[in-house]
């Protein structure tokens, strides 16, 4: 199943969405005649059947949302890939006066699809595994504030991971590798549902940029985030 998010108003140029990837079109051999070549080699690699069925419904599910959008068959879609691994659509799907801009993110058993055609988007989603140990972690990827916070908190767990998707879909936005930067942006999460940050140390490919962060309502025991 694939259904679309509510979204903040302020995100209007933006649109998400939610893939059950358990549920979606489970005729694996229909949707991977949407994949290319390359694609298809890709999904041989993976070792367990679960991830190569993701990888194949949750790229047959983007290159179908592509397709609607930019109205072309989704087989014909092309894809090249940036400098840190972010996939991006092919310079001859854009004109001057239309692009189309993309982010894609999945953990366990759903996926999340951002689309734009006003700019830059990054995405992210992630299971809050309840038994996860976060601390070891946290102190990697979080600033000492964010750290502290968590050390308070009434849900360490989901604290945690909220940072953690407001940080890497920010990073993703701005096309830039992951695990450099986590610890240089510090996210202040509001009751609103959206964040506001603070770069604490410069960032190239944030200059002359404006972006806004905001956390999804996604399915129970899931947080994710949108920045666009």
């Amino acid at each position: 199943m694939i259904q679309r998010l509510y979204i903040p108003e302020k995100f209007t140029n933006a649109e998400v969405w939610q893939i059950n990837i358990s549920s979606y079109l489970n005729d694996n051999n229909q949707i991977e005649m949407l994949l290319n070549e390359e694609e298809k080699r890709r999904a041989k690699r993976y070792i367990h059947l679960a991830d190569r069925i993701r990888f194949i419904k949750v790229r047959s599910a983007l290159r179908t949302l592509l397709g609607q959008h930019l109205l072309c068959s989704p087989q014909d879609i092309c894809f090249e890939i940036g400098a840190f691994g972010k996939p991006l659509l092919h310079p001859k799907f854009n004109s001057h006066f239309k692009s189309l801009f993309f982010n894609v993110s999945h953990s366990k058993d759903y996926a999340l699809i951002a689309l734009s055609e006003k700019g830059e988007v990054g995405i992210d989603i992630e299971y809050c595994h309840a038994s996860l140990d976060i601390y070891p972690l946290a102190e990697i990827v979080l600033t000492h504030a964010e750290y502290q916070s968590i050390l308070t908190s009434s849900n360490p767990t989901h604290l945690f991971f909220r940072y953690w998707v407001g940080k890497e879909s920010l990073l993703k936005a701005l096309g830039l590798e992951i695990g450099k930067h986590l610890k240089h942006i510090a996210l202040y999460p509001r009751e609103s549902e959206g964040y506001d940050f603070f770069i604490e140390k410069p960032i190239e490919n944030l200059k002359n940029k404006t972006f806004s962060v905001y956390q999804l309502n996604v399915i129970e025991n899931y947080v994710a985030a949108l920045t666009c």
